[in-house]
């Protein structure tokens, strides 16, 4: 036959196919193969035997897609013997439900899992596009009501459950009274009261969600870092509540690869501690300031390491009291702040978030003479002599040695530590991460307790 023959045929035996393959291509894509298509990353023994997914319809088609590959990997690593139970987090209704047998080995095969979970794989597939094509606005969930749903679920299980939440972290409700909008959230008043008050009522519900592991992958875009703090805090905080041994959220992020091996990682110790506002006592919603508040005129010398020491001996104040770290400066010239936060990662110019703080530059939060300013604000207070504080002199020139301030926030008063670097020109960050050395890098810098 013909080269143009054998194509048309090649052509046409694929197409033939392409309908029955697609989903175990989709479902092999988001796993890689590196063994005629064997599981080389199952979930460990220990992880969850109950996953419990709450999504709902909505997404735009690039989050459907996303959302679609990210359950792909999940349900190719489930470990045997598990159930992934998929929850329609809005209408509240069962969407698939996938069973991995723990005695037949051959769903231990990606192509093998992926041809029999074809029928219920392409029904979360077409649940997950229902609707898109609404660019911009993220999937609803409705968060109290879906956990209940998910204790149902877990209650006539056995065995260690997992839950895990795609879609807007902003609640919203048809009345639009407890709707989170305007930069406006719940205040904690709501938490400590009867559910029958508040949706978000925890009094009478304080082991509803004890054995649960709870994670949550939000796609909003956020008006401002303060509110998206503000969001984080609160649902940590609902679901802390609940539990007998609390925990609260394990996870709190917008990158849906992260989610799901976060999901598949037993054992996992919160990112961050928040404590409820014991005083709250009002039903109310609470604006969060899309700025940061500007530091004080008058700001306190840090004491010495002696009096600091002393202080911390005798309790005097918790050590874990700071929420903000700044740099500021007067020169004409641009310094940059490092700060490698509790959790281990690193703030700058270029990596402005994190687990536990974020990055946040805006010389109109410094007082008026001062040239420059940039921080970090933390979601809850730490302890100052945790951190790892490194300054650069990345760009212009001085016939002198460059000075500048840290300041920080601690319990309420605002420090300053002066310092001053070697440098008289900048580097442009050289040795950003690597070895960071004299003269245009100072630190680690430590910081005493006041």
């Amino acid at each position: 036959p013909s080269t143009k023959n054998i194509a048309m045929t090649i052509c046409i035996n694929a197409m033939t196919r392409i309908f029955t393959m697609i989903l175990v291509a989709c479902f092999a894509t988001s796993c890689g193969d590196e063994d005629e298509g064997s599981l080389s990353q199952l979930a460990p023994e220990d992880s969850a035997d109950l996953i419990i997914v709450g999504i709902s319809p909505g997404f735009s088609e690039a989050q459907g897609s996303k959302v679609w590959l990210s359950l792909s990997e999940l349900l190719s690593r489930t470990k045997l013997g598990s159930t992934t139970v998929v929850v329609d987090a809005l209408n509240f209704q069962r969407v698939a439900e996938f069973t991995v047998p723990a005695d037949k080995p051959a769903f231990a095969n990606e192509k093998a899992r992926s041809q029999i979970f074809a029928k219920d794989l392409q029904k979360l597939n077409q649940f997950i596009l229902k609707g898109a094509g609404q660019a911009g606005i993220a999937a609803p969930l409705h968060v109290p009501r879906f956990l209940e749903m998910a204790t149902e679920i877990a209650s006539s299980r056995d065995g260690k459950t997992s839950v895990l939440m795609i879609g807007s972290a902003l609640h919203h409700d048809a009345e639009g009274i407890w709707s989170f909008q305007d930069l406006r959230i719940p205040g904690d008043g709501t938490l400590k009261a009867s559910p029958l008050k508040s949706p978000f009522g925890t009094v009478g519900k304080e082991k509803f969600l004890s054995n649960m592991e709870l994670h949550f992958v939000h796609l909003n875009d956020w008006e401002s870092e303060p509110y998206r703090f503000a969001v984080r805090r609160f649902w940590h905080l609902f679901c802390k509540l609940q539990q007998e041994a609390p925990v609260g959220l394990l996870t709190f992020t917008s990158d849906l690869k992260q989610g799901v091996a976060r999901l598949l990682t037993p054992d996992l110790k919160p990112l961050w501690v928040f404590e409820i506002d014991e005083k709250a006592k009002a039903l109310e919603m609470v604006p969060i300031s899309p700025q940061i508040s500007e530091v004080p005129e008058k700001i306190l010398p840090v004491l010495d390491a002696s009096k600091s020491t002393e202080s911390k001996r005798n309790g005097s104040q918790s050590p874990a009291g700071l929420t903000r770290l700044g740099l500021r400066w007067k020169a004409n010239i641009d310094l940059d702040l490092y700060v490698r936060t509790p959790s281990g990662q690193e703030l700058f110019f270029d990596r402005r978030t994190c687990t536990d703080a974020f990055f946040y530059k805006d010389d109109s939060q410094a007082p008026a003479d001062s040239r420059g300013f940039e921080h970090v604000v933390f979601a809850s207070p730490v302890d100052p002599t945790e951190l790892q504080i490194w300054v650069n002199h990345y760009l212009g020139e001085l016939k002198g040695a460059p000075s500048a301030e840290l300041v920080f926030e601690f319990h309420g008063q605002w420090y300053s530590k002066a310092l001053s670097l070697d440098s008289t020109s900048g580097n442009r960050g050289i040795n950003r991460d690597s070895k960071r050395s004299a003269p245009h890098w100072m630190g680690p810098i430590k910081i005493s307790l006041p």
